[in-house]
């Protein structure tokens, strides 16, 4: 299954990426990330490559560490156990929440020293620097978002209690 980080809009969920640059130049020991990772208290390791939220943390994160190619074409099969140069990251769609996961993916790219990438900055790499100075600095990709409920990932799907599918 191949993924491209700029066509994969939904209204239900945000995607970022953390990485050095869109070029992929840089890259980081996978094991020590995932041992950094395994220090966050609201993330837990559900994969070999890949973390999601725990039970605790009732907002949907989705990480996914490649070792990918090209920024705009990876798969989930990029994984790599020496060394990952991606972070693939789907979120729900904050209502409200974004002062409680916008820290979480700030942290780690703080930590990686690379850039976190929305959405919503998809194409800013052509922008001029003088354009970027004008715009608030307390403006994030997640408050440019709209909000849309979210499930978390162990939950079951509601059952209809007289058992029949809805009517279309």
């Amino acid at each position: 299954m191949y993924l491209c980080a700029t066509d994969m809009f939904s209204p239900f969920y945000c995607h970022y990426t953390i990485c050095k640059d869109k070029k992929l130049t840089g890259s980081h020991s996978t094991v020590q990330l995932i041992h950094y990772l395994n220090t966050i208290p609201e993330l837990e390791q559900n994969g070999e490559f890949h973390f999601s939220n725990k039970r605790s943390f009732p907002h949907f994160i989705s990480i996914s560490l490649l070792l990918a190619k090209h920024y705009n074409s990876w798969s989930d099969q990029d994984a790599n156990t020496s060394l990952t140069n991606l972070l693939v990251i789907v979120t729900a769609r904050p209502n409200n929440t974004s002062h409680l996961i916008e820290p979480i993916l700030q942290q780690i790219s703080k930590h990686l020293n690379w850039q976190l990438i929305g959405e919503d900055d998809e194409g800013d790499e052509d922008r001029k620097d003088e354009d970027r100075d004008d715009e608030d600095d307390n403006t994030s990709a997640f408050m440019k978002t709209s909000s849309a409920p979210f499930r978390h990932n162990d939950d079951e799907p509601e059952d209809h209690e007289d058992g029949d599918k809805d009517e279309e």
